[in-house]
């Protein structure tokens, strides 16, 4: 019996050492070995742990690599975002300086309209004085029709004269502040010269042909 369990169990160890034996002869081929002894097996090894040692490394760097390249990327994003603030802070401070300069020109340009304004209505308050005068003394046939003719075509002169500046300052009657203002005493100039024109031809052809 006792013979049978040996020769039983020599059997087994047999098997299990081919199977090693074909197992390390699988690992020499993967591992491209001459052959399947110890000496060849851990000269192998060696350089396996010098081909990992190597590997970690380079991998450790490609790591480094990536998390610099990262980092200069979000600094770089993060420049252009600035960047691009200061652009639109440009752009914004270059408009509200325009329509400044805009609205400074248009001031300017109402007073000087305005002044333009007063001086036409004393021209035209003269010319209404003087018209008046005439008027008076044609009734006493004191005057003469040049003289009439004179101040009609006077203010044919100034009608013409203030007519473009008119239009001008019509472009300005939404404009704070006193365009309002500005506007209405323009329309009584105009409506003044209008009137002065109309009473003028009315007395001339009552003074020429009656």
């Amino acid at each position: 019996m006792e013979h049978i369990i040996n020769s039983t169990l020599k059997k087994d160890e047999k098997i299990e050492n081919n199977f090693h034996v074909n197992e390390l002869a699988k690992v020499a081929a993967m591992m491209k070995l001459n052959n399947s002894s110890q000496g060849e097996f851990m000269d192998s090894l060696y350089d396996l742990s010098s081909d990992y040692d190597k590997v970690m490394d380079e991998s450790n760097q490609l790591k480094k690599s990536i998390i610099d390249i990262s980092d200069k990327t979000i600094d770089l994003i993060k420049k252009s975002q600035y960047l691009n603030e200061i652009h639109q802070q440009f752009d914004q401070e270059i408009s509200e300086r325009e329509q400044t300069d805009s609205l400074q020109n248009r001031l300017e340009t109402i007073e000087y309209l305005k002044r333009k304004s007063h001086e036409y209505q004393v021209q035209v308050s003269g010319m209404q004085q003087q018209l008046n005068e005439a008027f008076a003394l044609s009734n006493n046939l004191d005057v003469q029709q040049t003289t009439l003719i004179e101040i009609y075509d006077r203010i044919q002169e100034l009608k013409t004269e203030i007519e473009p500046k008119l239009k001008l300052i019509e472009r300005y009657h939404n404009l704070p502040p006193d365009v309002a203002q500005t506007r209405t005493r323009i329309l009584q100039a105009k409506e003044q010269l209008k009137h002065l024109e109309e009473v003028f031809n009315r007395k001339a052809q009552h003074i020429w042909f009656d």
